[in-house]
């Protein structure tokens, strides 16, 4: 898949970071191929986001970090952003699923005859 150098790296790193203040961080993630999709995803136990805000800000920051203080939280969302445009570039779709104080999920997919995961 183009950019999944780059992408998974991406999701993960998120997962850390908005991991890092629990006492107990999980994170995990996984690769699969759902209806002829390649598909990734990356979840956390972390500070998540409320997914109402992220309607606003996906838009153009794909992780809401608008919903997170500076002084919580360092970065801005363009990294995932930057995912976010290579991914529909080659036909695919990202995506995010979180609740505050209860972690988040983010998957991106596209089509496995774009390359691989």
């Amino acid at each position: 898949m183009a950019g999944g150098i780059a992408v998974s790296p991406t999701l993960l790193s998120n997962a850390v970071q908005y991991s890092r203040g629990r006492k107990r961080a999980v994170i995990e993630g996984d690769r699969m191929t759902i209806d002829g999709e390649a598909a990734i995803y990356a979840r956390d136990n972390g500070a998540g986001f409320d997914a109402k805000v992220c309607g606003k800000v996906c838009g153009k920051l794909f992780y809401p970090a608008a919903s997170h203080t500076a002084e919580q939280f360092e970065g801005t969302g363009v990294g995932l952003a930057t995912v976010q445009r290579m991914i529909r570039k080659h036909g695919g779709r990202v995506s995010a699923e979180a609740e505050p104080d209860k972690g988040a999920t983010g998957r991106r997919a596209q089509p496995e005859t774009t390359g691989t995961v």
